[in-house]
Formats: structure tokens, sequence, C-alpha cells
């Protein structure tokens, strides 16, 4: 029996598949096996994916399945996993070598603690380093829920989780295309604390294929993770009125620069108006406060 099961999804992943599987070699910590789940790939993945089966064999375990997408393919790897942890790798993610050794350690000291995640170093497609921390403000730690609920802060690649959590709140919803990770998040830390170790242990890859690069679908499910959310928990509105304003503010300004980007003028000034129309206002919370 395994400590760690580190699952990997693969969708044409060659160009950065091989540095991925290499720093899970690479981990000063020793007790995992590697599940890879190829969906669908038509590149040169499948072959990548092989090659490792034998160079590891009882370590790597490959899944081949028609593309289903990453949440069924992780959900699948889930299923037949043997370890007490999960891990979460991106194929296109690399983590530093001591990444399981202290989320392990954690773990393993803190009984309660369901999850812990880091900080990570943003690289772009050639491995540039963009950004040397992902947190914009201070790491949740702890009974975190409604301050998630405002922000998704953890990166999804430097997760470790239980595998009894998982089990009791349900794995990855494949109805969300991109926001699956959030929406994981939350059912955790709606009943566990969760734990951070606030510096970079994974290299985060952005480039235009990611799954991440389509902001305007993430943002959409996003809101509907949020929403689904506050109809079950209505006092939360009221509660989290200004955080709530200012996320659905700083989204209008994310759509803007989607569109901008995207060269979608009429959207992109759509989009701004209304991040701009928000920013005249007061929320909802104050104005009845000043009543």
């Amino acid at each position: 029996m395994v400590k760690v099961s580190v699952i990997i999804p693969v969708y044409n992943g060659e160009a950065f598949l091989t540095d991925a599987i290499e720093s899970v070699k690479a981990q000063t910590y020793t007790d995992w096996e590697i599940i890879a789940v190829d969906d669908g790939s038509k590149d040169r993945s499948p072959s990548i994916l092989h090659e490792y089966g034998t160079e590891l064999p009882g370590r790597f375990r490959l899944i081949t399945q028609e593309n289903q997408g990453i949440s069924p393919a992780r959900n699948r790897a889930i299923g037949v996993s043997y370890g007490e942890y999960i891990a979460l790798l991106d194929s296109d993610d690399v983590w530093f070598p001591e990444k399981l050794q202290f989320q392990v350690g954690i773990l393993e000291k803190r009984e309660g603690v369901a999850m812990v995640y880091s900080d990570c170093t943003k690289v772009n497609w050639q491995g540039k380093v963009i950004r040397t921390s992902c947190f914009e403000k201070p790491p949740l730690r702890g009974l975190v829920f409604q301050e998630l609920l405002l922000s998704n802060c953890i990166p999804s690649s430097s997760t470790l989780i239980r595998k009894s959590v998982l089990q009791e709140v349900g794995l990855f919803n494949p109805a969300y295309r991109i926001a699956m990770d959030y929406d994981l998040w939350l059912r955790i830390a709606s009943k566990y604390p969760i734990e951070v170790i606030d510096h970079s242990l994974i290299q985060y890859r952005v480039h235009p294929r990611g799954i991440s690069s389509n902001r305007a679908e993430m943002i959409h499910e996003d809101l509907d993770i949020t929403e689904m959310w506050l109809q079950q928990r209505p006092n939360l509105r009221e509660q989290l009125a200004d955080g709530l304003y200012e996320k659905q503010r700083n989204f209008c300004y994310y759509m803007f620069l989607h569109h901008l980007h995207s060269v979608e003028p009429l959207k992109a000034i759509m989009a701004f108006l209304s991040w701009l129309a928000m920013g005249f206002h007061r929320s909802p919370r104050r104005r009845s406060e000043d009543r």
C-alpha cells in the first residue's frame, strides 16, 4: 500500500508531460504511485506514457479512455488509487522536489486537516518565470469556507488531499469543465480545515492551450458555483454582501480584459461599462446600513 497516489490526466500533453512526470520521480518523498489517464490524446502522449509504464513497473499505471474531460479522467484514476493521500498534477505543471515531503508531513501530524496546498511560481510555455507567487492576498488556512467563496486561491497541482475526505464529499463534478477544482475545494472547506505552505512548491504553467485560459467560461462557472452555495446558505448573501459585490465587480473587469485580448470590442466595451457602473455604486449592504 502506497501513501500517495499522484493523479495525472493527459490530453495532448506531449510538450510538457515528461517534465511533469520527471518532477514526481525527483521527489525527496518516495512512497508514491502515479496513475496517468490518457484522455483520448492524438499526439505523442500515449507513447510517452507507455515508456514510463515500462520504466516504472509497479509504480506507474496507465488508463486509456475516449476523450471525456479532466473531471472524468481524474475521478477514474482516484477510483482505482491505492494511496491514503491524493496528489493532483496537471500534465503541464512541475513539482519542486520537496513538495510531497512537506505536505505529507503536515497531514501526518494534523489529522483534522483535510487538504494542504501551497504557493506556486507562474511560468510561461518556455519555462520563463512570470511571477514568483500566485497569492495576491495572505493565503487561507483553517476553516475558510466563507473566504474561499469570495476568491479561489488554491492551485490544483499544489494540493494533497486525504482520500477519505474525497470519499465523503464526492469527487470532481463533470458538469464543470474549468471550475471543477473550485467546486471541490468549497465542498471540502465547508466541512474541514485546510492548511497551506506559504512558499512555492510547484511551477504553474500559463499558456494558450491551458484549460484555465478560457477566462470567460471560468468566470461563468465560478459564479454558478457561488450562487449554488448562496442558495443553500441564504444567510451568507447578507453576511458576505460586500465581498460578493467586489467579486462580481472584479469579474466584470476580468471579462473586459478577456474580450479585449480576444479582439471582441463590443463585448469589451459592455464589460468595461458594467465594471465602471459598479464602481459608481456602493454595495447593497452598505446602502442598507446607511438607512
